[in-house]
């Protein structure tokens, strides 16, 4: 009983919300019911097909977040796993900065040659100066 209740307080709060709303309803229902049951179809239909897009996008979304996670798992998964192994714990290294080197150990990657310099030996003057202590005082 308490069910049919909370329904029927439902729809009396609903019919003073929109008292327009319902008055054309319930015009629609006394002077054309044939309208108003395409007028439910149309509404069935919309409600239908809005879900189903909703539907659609959340498993495309859900789709493309379980792919992501899975990429980023196989790409930095492989090196926390190795760096693992040789430390003793898990998750030693983030993002694979390890490689299978100890802790300290410098790899140095050289590039091409060293640029010549631009601004040619004959540029420029040199000053020279002395450094001048602040002994005095005033």
């Amino acid at each position: 009983m308490n069910k049919l209740k909370l329904i029927f307080y439902a729809l009396a709060a609903f019919v003073e919300r929109n008292p327009v709303f319902c008055t054309l309803l319930l015009i629609c229902a006394i002077a054309a019911p044939w309208l108003l049951k395409s007028v439910f179809t149309v509404i069935l239909y919309i409600v239908a097909a809005l879900l189903l897009v909703g539907l659609v996008m959340f498993g495309s979304m859900a789709w493309r977040i379980r792919s992501m996670r899975n990429q980023m798992r196989d790409r930095f998964g492989a090196d926390n796993r190795a760096a693992g192994s040789q430390s003793g714990h898990r998750g030693a290294s983030w993002g694979g900065f390890s490689r299978g080197r100890n802790e300290g150990d410098v790899k140095v990657h050289r590039t091409d040659r060293a640029r010549e310099k631009r601004v040619s030996d004959n540029v420029g003057d040199y000053v020279d100066f002395e450094e001048v202590g602040d002994n005095d005082k005033h």
